[in-house]
């Protein structure tokens, strides 16, 4: 196999030479300098999608093979080569028995590089879709252990700073090496920053159901919420949905210019209706959403419930408002290895073939996984 004209795309930056690209077995061979240096595709790494809740008409909570194979085969087709299964606001105990199941799953396609959870100590007021009677406003120190148990499956926490005791959780998930993100909370600077002094470094899909600046009742004094802080402190990795609805383009320029590309982590939030037709489907066990082919939203439109858009199409969105093609690429494969401090490298000859063709508009032409041609 074979890809003429290409460059590279690493490092934020967009390589100056042409190649053809030569694959043999499960390996690139070859990268020799392309005859023809217009009209050229992009080659990059595979993208990483830290947040998804399913696709392919499967939540990831079914937990079967089936269902997981629907889910992997359908990211690896656009270009997702890994991800983070995220579960919604569940029992501890119940969670324990889901990652159990997920420990003994080899399903295909994308590779599972862990789990992502919502909750449960998230806020009541900025649930969206999460399921109520699962969240707890109080962290209790004895569930240490559950942490302890499954800190070898368990990637990322995504909490409410402004829950009672939230900074000895953070305290233990960061010493158990898992990942706190702030996010469907009712928080404000003074819990935000308490919380990063013991190792939150993250905002879950920043201004959806997240905080924004406020007064205290009974102050004069104006707090920075999740929202101002997760753009303030330049040690906060945020995730952002830049699928057209839960962040608009104006939005996401406000947010591009105050982060920056390296921080920002392209997020799907999907649900299972993503890839699949209009219609109704479950979040998690129970919470019923629907569809319209925009996003996913609760039965009676009161809330949105997640996207129907993958990693691939976000890329493509933030390119069409005027973001360097590399910035966006960075912001789907190089930001999330980083925060999940995953290992990698810029694709060479002797690196496993796997990687994205994209064109000058980001739009995913080829997807090839260990020297296999997906699409």
């Amino acid at each position: 196999m074979k890809f003429e004209n290409v460059k590279f795309i690493f490092g934020g930056l967009i390589g100056n030479d042409a190649y053809d690209v030569e694959i043999s077995g499960d390996v690139i061979s070859a990268i020799t300098p392309a005859c023809k240096k217009e009209n050229c595709n992009y080659v990059t790494l595979p993208y990483i999608d830290v947040h998804t809740h399913g696709g392919a008409g499967h939540d990831v909570s079914e937990l079967t093979k089936e269902a997981l194979d629907a889910i992997g085969d359908y990211l690896l087709y656009n270009g997702i080569g890994a991800y983070l299964p995220t579960f919604v606001a569940t029992p501890l105990g119940k969670l324990d028995e889901m990652f159990l199941k997920l420990r003994n799953l080899s399903p295909s396609g994308a590779e599972i590089l862990g789990a992502h959870i919502e909750g449960p100590y998230i806020s009541l007021a900025k649930k969206g879709a999460q399921p109520a009677a699962n969240i707890l406003t109080v962290y209790d120190p004895k569930d240490a252990v559950f942490f302890e148990k499954n800190k070898d499956i368990l990637k990322i926490v995504t909490l409410c700073p402004a829950t009672k005791n939230a900074p000895l959780l953070v305290k233990t998930l960061v010493g158990n090496g898992i990942k706190a993100e702030a996010g469907h909370d009712d928080s404000v600077d003074t819990d935000i920053i308490e919380c990063m002094k013991n190792g939150l470094d993250g905002a879950t899909h920043i201004y959806c159901a997240s905080s924004g600046f406020r007064r205290l009742k009974g102050s004069i004094e104006k707090h920075l919420g999740l929202n101002e802080c997760a753009l303030l402190f330049d040690e906060i990795y945020t995730e952002v949905i830049a699928d057209g609805v839960h962040i608009s383009e104006n939005l996401f320029d406000f947010i591009y210019k105050n982060k920056g590309y390296r921080k920002i982590i392209l997020v799907s939030d999907s649900l299972a209706p993503a890839g699949a037709p209009c219609g109704k489907y479950l979040l998690g066990d129970d919470t019923p959403v629907i569809t319209d082919g925009t996003a996913a939203y609760l039965e009676d439109k009161s809330a949105l419930a997640g996207s129907i858009t993958n990693v691939a199409k976000t890329v493509e969105n933030v390119v069409s408002y005027g973001v360097p093609l590399a910035h966006a690429v960075y912001a789907a494969t190089e930001t999330p290895r980083k925060y999940l401090s995953l290992p990698y490298d810029a694709l060479s000859c002797g690196s496993t073939a796997s990687f994205n063709v994209l064109d000058e508009k980001g739009k995913l032409l080829h997807v090839v996984n260990r020297g296999r041609p997906v699409r």
